[in-house]
């Protein structure tokens, strides 16, 4: 049920827990697994009717990482954390009638690490789809890479920058549809440069 509250991804937060990965569930035989489910849908999270490909809701990649993080600060109980190896399988298609439990499984392997995969069923169906696989880590790489150019020199390099409608329009010309909740008004680069 939920609470009414606004959440930082629009509507109603649910009365526990992240409204993509859902309250914890702990496992008394398996305290090194950490499981975490949440019921979700359109009516629920209407932003993800923003997010279509060929027509059809799909909920986005970024969404698979907010939980993979939010996950994370969790399992480890620290702000620092990465997220790596992250492998889509599958798109999670929603139906604006459907209701769909997501379920983020994770097994830490020692203190600093774990390997996950979010799953998914509809919640008139048995079988669970498996969509993502990845790993999470404690705390980020010690060193992280050292940017070849900064900022301001990749900018000087690019001829022409393109317009966010520029951009919008070709994707929806390759059959995505982002409404407001997915575009953002800023200068957008080319790919590849």
């Amino acid at each position: 049920a939920a609470t009414g509250r606004p959440s930082a991804v629009g509507g109603p937060r649910p009365a526990s827990g992240h409204p993509l990965l859902g309250a914890p569930i702990p496992i008394a035989t398996q305290p090194d697994r950490h499981l975490f489910q949440q019921q979700i849908s359109v009516q629920q999270l209407p932003f993800l009717a923003e997010h279509q490909v060929h027509g059809e809701i799909v909920v986005p990649g970024v969404a698979y990482i907010e939980m993979a993080l939010s996950a994370a600060q969790q399992v480890f109980r620290c702000p620092q954390v990465a997220l790596s190896d992250l492998k889509f399988e599958r798109f999670l298609t929603l139906a604006s009638g459907d209701n769909v439990v997501l379920q983020f499984d994770a097994m830490q392997t020692d203190a600093e690490h774990a390997g996950f995969t979010i799953s998914a069923r509809g919640t008139d169906q048995p079988s669970w789809q498996k969509h993502a696989v990845g790993r999470l880590d404690r705390s980020p790489p010690a060193e992280p890479p050292t940017p070849s150019a900064s900022l301001e020199v990749l900018r000087g390099r690019v001829a022409q920058s393109l317009q966010p409608e520029e951009l919008y329009q070709a994707a929806q010309a390759q059959g995505f549809r982002l409404g407001p909740a997915f575009c953002d008004p800023a200068r957008l680069l080319p790919v590849g440069q």
